[in-house]
């Protein structure tokens, strides 16, 4: 009951907010009534005025270098051969307009995209060719142009770990 309350009591308060703070690892973009305004105002790490009552909002995106799992993937080789990928993308917000606003969320977007082009790289390789750099390259270079889009710099896709999948079947059970 009391945490309800609390929570009411500050919700109440953020109405009457009139500043905002962006940390150094932000940047950011000042709304106005749901649009942004022409030309376009990147804001930078510091205090900043805005109208209350959310006629004012301040959307922010971390800009610092940051890297994530892209998750496993079962992908089956040219030769058929299945297997296990898991990698990881290190990336960085370099055009905050593109990443706020030509994409929900700029960071979910870029992972499948990657994901895409891993899984339609590996399909086209043979298994005994996947160690091979040139792949890995070719993935780098078009995850860079897809990140690009979204205002994304792809810095590096790696491959964290494969496995070949090998799989057993008992008959008559």
């Amino acid at each position: 009951m009391l945490d309800k309350l609390v929570e009411v009591i500050l919700s109440f308060v953020e109405l009457f907010k009139f500043w905002d703070v962006l940390q150094v690892w932000e940047q950011g973009i000042k709304v106005r009534l749901g649009k942004y305004p022409k030309p376009v105002q990147i804001l930078e790490a510091g205090f900043h005025w805005k109208l209350p009552f959310n006629i004012d909002e301040i959307h922010t995106v971390s800009i610092a270098r940051q890297a994530i799992e892209l998750g496993s993937q079962t992908i089956t080789t040219k030769d058929e051969k299945c297997i296990v990928l898991e990698a990881v993308l290190t990336y960085e917000v370099k055009d905050v307009e593109r990443a706020l606003f030509k994409v929900g969320d700029e960071i979910s977007a870029v992972k499948e995209r990657i994901q895409s082009i891993i899984r339609y790289e590996i399909v086209k390789t043979d298994f005994s060719e996947i160690n091979n750099e040139a792949l890995e390259e070719s993935i780098n270079e078009k995850s860079k142009k897809e990140g690009n889009k979204w205002g994304i710099k792809v810095i590096s896709v790696s491959i964290k770990s494969l496995g070949k999948i090998t799989s057993i079947r008992l008959i008559n059970q």
